[in-house]
């Protein structure tokens, strides 16, 4: 297919254009659904489905769903900007510290998407197992557990940033640990990347094991940056509300996606083809950092983990 021979620029386009006809049929959809009157959150929910579902047909004629793979890192900081614009919320400190906190952990995923990605003849290796396991399910498997669920879940934890960009008052003490604990979860998460490329290249023909750096006190750090972010935000809207309801349910649903899901799932294809992985496990946390435990530095095996 044309698809696959795309320059990895062309292809880089190809994803920019895709997610702006998105975003506008969706904005269309829930703008002829809805009056003016209708709940902010309620048609933010209809667009953004309605722009997965968009993406998710485009992978469909591309046979390629990779198309989606960035999606949950772009969306977040355009919805953030798009309810400021559409609630005329002024730029205050605090809406500029979210803001950021959002945007600097939104171009880390993403960039590290873009760095890793070498074109459409690349798709996501889960996909092609939970394809090639049960094809007569794949339908649904594609629409709603490699699509639809990330979206679900990515706005279940933008809703509480809802409820914080209209506040004018002072910003708390609380809420600027939040901002330090999404900031410094992107950096977490941008510097076990930057040290798996780095040995990814240096082992490029060989298996090893990858225990430096950040990799020698977690098996996944990165994972553990991105749990931590939603864990800040939401430390932020507590610092503004005050308010344990709810939207606790957010960082706690991202916590076991990547706990019960993206984890597990990894690890059972690392021990397929590296079964000495299996001392890895044995001695190095499986996602929280145990920084305070002296681990042994040494090689390991050559982790697969992209977001």
């Amino acid at each position: 297919m044309f698809i696959s021979k795309l320059s990895k620029k062309q292809a880089l386009l190809f994803f920019a254009l895709t997610y702006i006809v998105a975003f506008i049929v969706g904005w269309i959809v829930q703008y002829i659904l809805f009056g003016p009157n209708s709940p902010l959150w309620m048609k933010s929910l209809i667009l953004d489905v309605v722009a997965t579902i968009v993406i998710w047909v485009v992978g469909l004629v591309i046979k390629n769903q990779s198309i989606y793979d960035p999606y949950w890192s772009v969306f977040p900081p355009v919805l953030l900007g798009y309810w400021m614009i559409v609630q005329k919320i002024s730029i205050s400190f605090l809406n500029l510290l979210l803001f950021i906190s959002v945007l600097v952990w939104s171009v880390r995923l993403t960039y590290n998407f873009v760095i890793n990605f070498s074109g459409f003849k690349y798709q996501d290796w889960r996909y092609v197992m939970l394809k090639a396991r049960k094809p007569r399910l794949w339908f649904f498997t594609n629409l709603f557990g490699i699509n639809m669920m990330p979206t679900l879940i990515v706005f279940i934890q933008m809703l509480s940033l809802l409820q914080v960009i209209g506040y004018t008052g002072k910003v708390s003490f609380i809420f600027i640990i939040g901002v330090f604990i999404s900031l410094g979860a992107a950096i977490l998460q941008y510097i076990s990347d930057k040290q798996m490329r780095s040995f990814r290249l240096l082992h490029s023909a060989q298996k090893a094991c990858m225990r430096e750096g950040l990799w020698a006190y977690s098996r996944h750090p990165n994972y553990f940056g991105e749990v931590s972010f939603w864990w800040g935000l939401w430390v932020m809207y507590i610092g503004i509300t005050g308010n344990f309801d709810f939207y606790l349910v957010s960082p706690i649903l991202m916590t076991l996606l990547f706990i019960l899901i993206s984890i597990p799932m990894m690890e059972k294809k690392i021990l397929s083809t590296r079964p000495e992985y299996k001392d890895i496990q044995n001695e190095i946390s499986g996602f929280i950092p145990t920084f305070w435990r002296k681990q042994k530095q040494g090689e390991s095996v050559l982790n697969e983990q992209s977001f």
